[in-house]
């Protein structure tokens, strides 16, 4: 009896991860590096993007695993989609690609993180563990997360800023994160390192850096909705929310 009890805590305690890659051989081998290797993962499989479109509306992973460059739907486009109605899921690109504008593209349509091909299963299973690692702590540290700044109320758990008459807009996980960090410390300077530290531990330094500018862009843009509240950056010192 207690082998089943610890068998079916087991299975609750399963991430489920949909893989979204064209090539058939890649596919099985990381379905079998994740399920067999590292262990405690379900994989569900697409081939493109449009079926990764299907398999998210019906299996509701807990992340998603993606290839860039697909036929009929690539990786980009499967995740504008997805953004459009669901902020809070990881999303990870795994590409050759490393051009900085193919990178900063991924970013800007809502990706989370990259790990470029090839890659071992404990490799993926590092990544896949500090986004979801960051997300039950984000979650942790705060219950209610509701922040009101000038006619502005900020909610953190859903990843979306409300204005005085009403207005609803929706933010990606990560803009949700950065913002949550300026409203914990509004009116004071946080040090860019320690931004890039709390939600990018194991990237590249340029690279989390010029992510991390092109989510303040973002969310300046956004924020020009009440023009009392700003986003400043202290040369040398950090980045600063101001109301």
């Amino acid at each position: 009896m207690r082998k089943k009890m610890f068998f079916a805590q087991e299975i609750i305690n399963m991430i489920k991860l949909l893989l979204v890659e064209d090539d058939p051989i890649l596919r099985y081998m990381i379905r079998s590096g994740m399920e067999d290797v590292v262990g405690g993962y379900e994989i569900v499989e697409a081939a493109n993007g449009s079926e990764g479109l299907d398999q998210w509306n019906e299996n509701r992973p807990d992340i998603i695993v993606a290839d860039v460059d697909m036929p009929v739907m690539n990786g980009y486009k499967m995740v504008e989609k997805i953004r459009e109605v669901d902020n809070m899921i990881p999303i990870v690109f795994a590409s050759a690609m490393d051009q900085p504008s193919d990178v900063m593209r991924g970013y800007e349509v809502g990706v989370n993180n990259y790990i470029k091909k090839p890659y071992s299963p404990e490799e993926l299973d590092a990544h896949v563990q500090a986004l979801l690692r960051n997300i039950k702590g984000g979650q942790m540290e705060n219950k209610t997360d509701i922040y009101t700044v000038g006619r502005l109320k900020f909610n953190a758990k859903k990843a979306e800023l409300t204005t005085s008459e009403g207005q609803h807009v929706p933010l990606t996980m990560l803009e949700s994160q950065i913002l949550r960090l300026l409203f914990l410390h509004i009116g004071e300077t946080v040090g860019r390192d320690t931004i890039l530290e709390t939600l990018w531990p194991d990237v590249d330094y340029f690279y989390a850096s010029r992510r991390l500018d092109v989510f303040l862009t973002k969310l300046r843009k956004i924020l020009s909705i009440d023009s009392s509240v700003s986003i400043s950056t202290i040369r040398g010192v950090g980045i600063k929310l101001n109301a």
